[in-house]
């Protein structure tokens, strides 16, 4: 299985990282709250898999791209 990785900005990171959000590597969406930075392979509310990290562990991971340009972003479409 491939990793699903997401492009976003810097302040888009700083949000999800700030608002304990978690980032599932098997689908791709983001879960809303309760992940520490450092998280790891925690319940996916998406797809069930115990597979979403904190974004801390996603950017050391290379699952999440900073971009400069909010068009570049995916971010608002992870939810």
């Amino acid at each position: 299985m491939k990793n699903k990785t997401m492009k976003m900005t810097e302040d888009e990171f700083r949000e999800a990282n700030n608002s304990h959000f978690g980032f599932c590597k098997s689908c791709g969406m983001i879960n809303d709250g309760f992940h520490e930075p450092d998280a790891e392979n925690y319940k996916c509310d998406h797809c069930g898999e115990m597979a979403s990290d904190g974004f801390e562990n996603a950017l050391i991971g290379m699952l999440v791209d900073i971009v400069e340009n909010q068009e570049e972003s995916n971010y608002e479409d992870r939810f």
